[in-house]
């Protein structure tokens, strides 16, 4: 079966739409019923999960729980237990990166670094957002990024051709 979150969301759906999202991606967690939720963002989610390939057997998903993580997050807080962060890595298209911020009134600038080696990316990478991809940039291996309060962000990282500055 595949699981499926009944959200209720009275005033805001987007808000509520991202902030369920941001505790469901973490944990591989994809679907939530659409009547009650927003719409645009499930559809630039479905697109990004579409395109990366999620669902097929050559995806491996690395949960924020495991020991071994081939990305790490530091923090402006370095006590910031409220981040989340879990990858699907896929041979020959890359990875998707998600970083879940769950403080309820605090945003959160982070930097991910990226052990591209491990993520297949040892000749280079772009990274880009995933719900959006307006602009592909190469990476050395890392991505400073701002993570709203109850909110997520998701990077895709495919194979690049030059290794570059760090990803803003």
């Amino acid at each position: 079966p595949i699981p499926l979150f009944l959200p209720e969301f009275r005033v805001n759906y987007k808000a509520g739409t991202r902030g369920l999202m941001a505790l469901l991606l973490p944990c591989d967690g994809w679907n939530i019923w659409q009547g009650r939720s927003d719409f645009q963002v499930m559809h630039a989610l479905g697109r990004a999960a579409r395109d990366f390939g999620l669902g097929k057997t050559d995806v491996e998903f690395h949960g924020y729980w495991s020991k071994d993580l081939p990305v790490r997050i530091s923090t402006d807080n370095q006590a910031a237990p409220e981040v989340r962060t879990s990858v699907w890595s896929r041979p020959g298209h890359g990875a998707l990166v998600v970083v879940a911020n769950h403080n309820l009134d605090r945003d959160i600038d982070t930097r991910i670094t990226l052990d591209l080696p491990r993520l297949g990316l040892a000749d280079g990478a772009e990274a880009a957002d995933a719900e959006h991809r307006l602009q592909w940039l190469p990476t050395r291996g890392s991505i400073r990024a701002r993570v709203k309060a109850k909110d997520y962000r998701l990077f895709w990282l495919r194979p690049g051709t030059a290794a570059g500055a760090d990803v803003p």
